[in-house]
């Protein structure tokens, strides 16, 4: 309606679309392939937890406490680090 009322108005107004549509689709696509690796690394730390706990004897019985501890401080802090970048990335993104 807008451009059959006034051509110049209409494409001036709908000069910005294209940008946005791009903007908004690599920014769907960065975040998509984020969540995917957060996924991994969340299956990863649930799965060393889950070791940790059936094998809490084991563990106890060789002293590897520390070892096992540090890893699950190591993957917990990587699962932490990419969830703060998705953060920053749907921040530092404008609504479309």
């Amino acid at each position: 309606m807008l451009l059959s009322t006034d051509l110049v108005l209409g494409l001036l107004a709908l000069s910005f679309v294209p940008f946005v549509a791009w903007r908004s689709s690599t920014t769907q696509l960065r975040l998509r392939a984020t969540w995917l690796t957060l996924q991994e690394r969340l299956s990863e730390l649930s799965r060393i937890m889950e070791e940790n706990l059936g094998g809490i004897r084991v563990v106890r019985a060789f002293a590897a406490q520390n070892f096992e501890l540090g890893k699950f401080d190591k993957a917990s802090a990587s699962a932490l680090e990419l969830a703060h970048e998705r953060v920053d990335i749907r921040s530092t993104t404008p609504a479309p």
